[in-house]
């Protein structure tokens, strides 16, 4: 009877796994920070420039992505083994990956140097060309005079706004922005002022020293702009919020989302939504990655969950519904199948074959 019974709940189980991934894969579009419809064609650049903002003129943007090959979202099918951009002769960190004129492109930090941004395109994920840097140039005097950190591209109106970290030659931590309205162009992206440091009561950043304020990431919600940021508090490290009017500010800095932590260093927040609740990745140093659920952006967050393999973390979906994670292995980043687990609530996050793994030794008992 025992031994029935175990039977009759792991095919329980074993369905609503099916299920669930039935569900997952008739999604459609993409859905990143800041979905596009499938059926929307993006404004034409006539379209009034944000305040503040200077251009260059380009074309107009056409075309939505090509759907991902099965190589992407089945381990290889069509011939690549690990969808993902390992360049030879430099490594990559923290990434974003955005799409424009039926491309894929990434923009990540380049190793070893830390001074420009490396710059490819796929249109499956696999196979990438690699472009001209992004922001070559360093300039005495500037927030961004040494070295560049963690681009993160935010796509709305026909406008790429690529917020990234500058750090002076004090290692002083400052968000900045750069814009394109043409990004398949890595000479496109225009340099704006400033738009972040930290204000809130209790940080520890300071225009006169190494002072953490970096790996941005934002998100629009109920026509507000929310951008979270790793930085340092008076008690300890931290993932910070700042809310905007608009995406180039200006910035109302929040402070932590959850409670500062003594003697840590957290890094690359990114933030997901899926089943009406959002999802905080970050990655604590020397430890591993985290993420939190919420019911909403201005949480408050739950408790922390571990997520392997890698860090860094981007969660998005591909045209033909298959959400995917893009993260960093050794010196190069790797994209991977995702999978949201809603057998329990908030869901759990999976990455590749790590729910049929957690199931199986269940199902074989």
């Amino acid at each position: 009877m025992r031994k029935l019974f175990s039977l009759i709940l792991a095919g329980l189980v074993l369905s609503l796994v099916v299920l669930t991934a039935i569900l997952l894969t008739r999604s459609r579009g993409i859905q990143t920070a800041n979905p596009v419809p499938a059926s929307a064609t993006p404004p034409l650049l006539s379209a009034a420039v944000p305040a503040g903002v200077t251009l260059q003129p380009t074309a107009a943007p056409t075309g939505l992505p090509l759907p991902v090959t099965a190589a992407a979202t089945s381990g290889g099918r069509s011939g690549c083994k690990k969808p993902g951009w390992a360049p030879s002769g430099f490594g990559l960190k923290d990434h974003s990956v955005f799409w424009y004129r039926d491309y894929y492109y990434l923009v990540s930090i380049q190793l070893p140097e830390d001074n420009r941004f490396a710059y490819g395109r796929s249109r499956d994920l696999c196979t990438w060309e690699t472009l001209a840097n992004v922001l070559p140039e360093r300039k005495a005097g500037t927030w961004d005079e040494t070295v560049i950190w963690a681009p993160y591209v935010f796509q709305e109106g026909g406008f790429f706004y690529m917020y990234y970290t500058g750090v002076n030659h004090r290692l002083t931590q400052s968000i900045l922005l750069a814009i394109s309205t043409n990004p398949a162009d890595p000479a496109s992206w225009v340099p704006q002022p400033m738009v972040f440091q930290p204000t809130h009561r209790g940080t520890a950043w300071t225009s006169e020293a190494w002072a953490d304020c970096r790996d941005p990431m934002v998100v629009k919600s109920g026509g507000q702009y929310f951008l979270f940021y790793a930085g340092r508090d008076v008690g300890g490290g931290m993932i910070g919020l700042a809310t905007a009017p608009a995406p180039t500010g200006p910035w109302t800095d929040w402070g932590p989302v959850f409670p500062p932590v003594p003697d840590v260093t957290l890094e690359s927040p990114f933030v997901a939504e899926y089943g009406g609740k959002s999802y905080l990745f970050y990655h604590r140093a020397g430890v591993g990655e985290f993420y939190r659920a919420a019911g909403s952006l201005a949480g408050p967050w739950g408790p922390p969950r571990p997520l392997a393999p890698g860090w860094a973390h981007e969660i998005w979906q591909t045209p033909d519904g298959a959400w995917l994670t893009s993260y960093l292995t050794d010196s190069s980043v790797t994209i991977a199948p995702l999978t949201w687990d809603t057998l329990s609530q908030p869901a759990r996050v999976r990455i590749g074959a790590q729910l049929y793994r957690d199931y199986l030794p269940f199902l074989g008992q």
